[in-house]
């Protein structure tokens, strides 16, 4: 298995770059990037950039001021999605660096694939048909979305009849990483990734298993595992949790329901044609921003990914507790339709997922969850209609499995909270079972990507990477710094 995968990643990377070239990041002169080796790290001020030699993207690096660059093995931060922009984070970046004294590498991968992204052309995913006025917020239905989707998905299509570039992928990925350490002067390095940045940490650890000190695996994507297919099952399970940590607090709204059966099943009375338009909040003052009519769908969305965070997930309690307010109440989680989400490159991730995923795997997962929760049946139907859109739109066929990857025997953290719909510890845990090298931490309500939601995740992580042989038992977390702070209004009288 090794063998093969070094020996694949070496033929997709070499491949590529001689048919295709590379592609810079946004904002860099190709006539003054840096290459990146030794010369380059030692002299580099905290959020330049280097070039790998023969790459398509750039590389940040981001360190503290106060601390000696070689005082500790530097990190190689690896981004989920697919898809995900580094740009947009490099303030979050550079906080981490100070935090932790370390360099901080980012791979800008898909910053270096814009001419998939959909933002530069207004193409990105809509905001759901919001206005200013009540009376000018419409019902956003799929016929606009597959406008939006075609928008975007048309340029990669192109783009790949053309063979103007050859796809990115895990792989290729891992491959172009492979020798960076050495060409920068680095002995060895730890792995930090997120989500689908797992499953490029576990082919890179494979490649270059010497110079890996450990990786950190936070909520891994793991599509080896059946139960990650769920997605109405985790779900499910997720609220489930939230109710059952809700009974226990005494400041819970909800602590007398079902946050399973009494959010969804008010989600399913809701009807957008003949409903009044919802408000849109601001969580802090109050005011309101502007007007939307959601779908059940959208609010089953807007439901689901409110578990990923908590302090989104401390509002759901609040919205489930009055069936008759509930819709007005979903103006709270709704914001966000204001600010929406630019850290995405869309065009990447569909390529990524249709060409690796097994997604008829999907599909059928989704249609059981379907007939075992039917008041979730919008949202699941609407999760196999966009991505098979997506797949036809670039006219990528998908993979009929999904091979397990190595798993290799490095000092491996895996992080998991225990309301992440995305990827729960369950499947998380079944993933990694029998590998002695990798050591699961669980944390209770939180969501998906731990180490950004409190600080204590980051000080297990600090613990582990000054010792990732023998991992503490305990973690830095106390049962206060996991509470969830339950939204309640506040009257002013």
């Amino acid at each position: 298995m090794n063998k093969f995968i070094m020996a694949a990643a070496s033929l997709l990377y070499f491949f590529s770059v001689a048919l295709h070239g590379v592609a810079a990041s946004p904002g860099t002169d190709l006539g003054q990037l840096q290459p990146c080796d030794e010369t380059f790290l030692l002299k580099a001020r905290s959020g330049e950039l280097c070039r790998p030699a023969g790459s398509f993207f750039d590389v940040y690096v981001f360190m503290s001021e106060e601390a000696e660059k070689t005082a500790r093995p530097p990190v190689l931060y690896l981004l989920g999605g697919p898809g995900s922009l580094a740009v947009p984070q490099t303030k979050r970046f550079a906080a981490l660096a100070e935090k932790t004294q370390r360099v901080i590498l980012v791979p800008a991968v898909a910053d270096g694939l814009l001419h998939l992204d959909c933002k530069s052309d207004g193409a990105s995913d809509a905001v759901w048909g919001i206005a200013a006025k009540a009376e000018e917020a419409i019902v956003y239905g799929r016929k606009q979305q597959a406008a939006k989707l075609d928008a975007c998905l048309s340029r990669v299509r192109e783009a790949l009849d053309n063979g103007s570039f050859d796809p990115p992928g895990t792989l290729i990925t891992a491959g172009q990483l492979y020798g960076l350490r050495e060409k920068l002067g680095i002995q060895g390095w730890h792995l930090f990734a997120e989500s689908y940045g797992a499953r490029v940490s576990l082919a890179l650890a494979t490649l270059d298993r010497t110079g890996t000190l450990s990786q950190t695996l936070d909520s891994p994507e793991t599509p080896w595992v059946d139960g990650f297919w769920h997605a109405g099952r985790n779900f499910f399970n997720a609220l489930k949790e939230l109710s059952s940590y809700c009974r226990s607090h005494f400041y819970c709204p909800a602590k007398r329901g079902r946050l399973e059966r009494d959010l969804l099943r008010g989600i399913a009375q809701q009807n957008a044609a003949t409903a009044a338009p919802v408000a849109l909040k601001n969580i802090i003052t109050g005011q309101i921003a502007a007007y939307a009519k959601p779908t059940r769908e959208q609010l089953l969305i807007s439901s689901f990914h409110a578990l990923r965070t908590p302090a989104r997930a401390a509002i759901l309690p609040y919205i489930g507790s009055s069936p008759e307010n509930m819709r007005e109440r979903f103006g709270l989680l709704l914001d966000q339709l204001l600010f929406p989400g630019d850290g995405l490159n869309t065009g990447m991730h569909h390529l990524i997922r249709c060409s690796e995923l097994p997604m008829a795997i999907w599909y059928r997962a989704l249609e059981d969850d379907r007939l075992e929760y039917p008041e979730m049946a919008p949202f699941l139907s609407y999760l196999a209609w966009r991505q098979q859109y997506a797949c036809n739109a670039i006219a990528v066929t998908p993979p009929e499995a999904f091979q397990m990857p190595d798993l290799p025997r490095v000092p491996s953290l895996v992080l998991s909270g225990e309301l992440d719909p995305v990827t729960p510890p369950s499947v998380v845990e079944t993933a990694f079972r029998g590998s002695s090298s990798y050591f699961i931490r669980r944390y209770r309500a939180l969501g998906h990507v731990t180490h950004a939601q409190k600080e204590c995740v980051m000080e297990d992580v600090l613990f582990f990477w000054e010792s990732p042989s023998s991992p503490p038992k305990r973690s830095a977390c106390s049962s206060d710094d996991l509470a969830l702070r339950f939204y309640s209004p506040v009257v002013v009288r």
